[in-house]
C-alpha cells in the first residue's frame, strides 16, 4: 500500500496517495470510525494542493 501512495504521489494524484497512506497506516482513532465496503476510511477534511 506504500508503495502504491508514492506511485499516486509521483503520478500526482495527490489525494489518493493520502488515503493509501492512511490505509497502509491506520490509527488508534481510525478504529472507531465507519468505513466504506472496501475497509478504507474517508478523508475528514478535503486538503487543497497547489502544484509547483
Amino acid at each position: 500500500r506504500r508503495a502504491m501512495a508514492i506511485r499516486a504521489w509521483l503520478d500526482g494524484d495527490l489525494r489518493l496517495a493520502v488515503r493509501l497512506l492512511q490505509w497502509a497506516t491506520p490509527s488508534e482513532s481510525s478504529n472507531t470510525q465507519e468505513t466504506s465496503g472496501n475497509g478504507v476510511v474517508p478523508l475528514q477534511t478535503p486538503t487543497n494542493y497547489q502544484a509547483a
